[in-house]
């Protein structure tokens, strides 16, 4: 198998290891630090590995002798502005410099938000990980990867919405449970509306286009915000996550609507980004009950 090799530096501090303790990957962690899954691209399958050495984050993409040299490197740069290499959150953690945030920020700092070339694998795998920790999560989204996806050599790709769409026997059979009706009813909605979601239009907006479509709730929405489309600005939320804000805050949070305003109030259009901060550190932290 044939395969290339990126080098690519980091605009701010950028650690695989860290961004093991975050929740989306569709895609698998390899042994040695490294993140591999396949890709179809156009019509063709690649695979893609990512490790770092030193400084550098290098994108090896493993092609087929018919792939053509310009469709090698827009792969490559395609999956770095996925991983967030051209990000530069120092202008976050300057501006809270002075928040009692800070320290969490520092401590984890290198931490990016990983998302895919196709953002709709990131709502598919929220819908998966819905109250399920994270080593189940990501073999549940192993086992529906090599059961329905393509393979090239040792590369699985993420399934097509079509295949996944009228699997629902099939996943149910893999463990997924009731995530399985859900799954596979989103995939077929996003058939035949995707091009009814404006993916540019205000975070508030898009949010709740996204929790009208049944079975999409605001855990899976803004999930699907943050690491799909890199709005920062967008309240990732789940009961846990309000447990941990309001612990860190320091204000006991009922609900959606408070959470809401009180995080803008704290965080402003930084918010997203910071609770996803907060739960990478109580990860680290062996989710102890007090963060600072």
């Amino acid at each position: 198998m044939l395969f290339k090799d990126f080098h690519f530096r980091p605009k701010d501090v950028f650690s695989l290891e860290i961004m093991r303790h975050g929740y989306f990957f569709p895609f698998f962690i390899g042994k040695e630090h490294s993140i591999q899954r396949g890709e179809k691209f156009g019509e063709k399958l690649f695979g893609i590995e990512i490790f770092q050495q030193n400084e550098e984050v290098i994108i090896r993409v493993f092609y087929p002798e018919s792939a053509k040299e310009n469709e090698i490197k827009d792969l490559a740069t395609k999956w770095a502005h996925a991983i967030g290499i051209f990000e530069n959150l120092e202008k976050m953690r300057k501006e809270f410099s002075e928040d009692k945030v800070y320290k969490v920020l520092e401590q984890t700092k290198g931490y990016h938000f990983i998302g895919s070339i196709n953002p709709f694998e990131i709502l598919i795998s929220a819908i998966v990980s819905q109250n399920i920790k994270a080593e189940k999560f990501r073999n549940l989204l192993e086992k529906m990867t090599k059961t329905l996806g393509e393979k090239f050599g040792e590369f699985y790709v993420f399934p097509p919405l079509q295949k996944i769409a009228t699997s629902e026997e099939i996943l149910k059979k893999l463990g997924f449970g009731y995530r399985a009706k859900y799954v596979t009813y989103v995939s077929g909605w996003l058939i035949k509306n995707a091009k009814t979601i404006n993916l540019h239009e205000p975070t508030n907006k898009l949010l709740r286009q996204l929790i009208s479509i049944k079975s999409v709730g605001n855990y899976t929405a803004t999930s699907f915000l943050l690491y799909g489309l890199k709005r920062y600005d967008a309240p990732l939320y789940d009961g846990l996550i309000r447990k941990i804000c309001s612990g860190f805050l320091g204000k006991r949070i009922k609900n959606f609507s408070e959470f809401d305003t009180i995080t803008w109030d704290s965080w402003g259009q930084w918010r997203g980004a910071i609770i996803a901060h907060l739960c990478v550190f109580y990860r680290i932290k062996n989710k102890l009950g007090r963060l600072v």
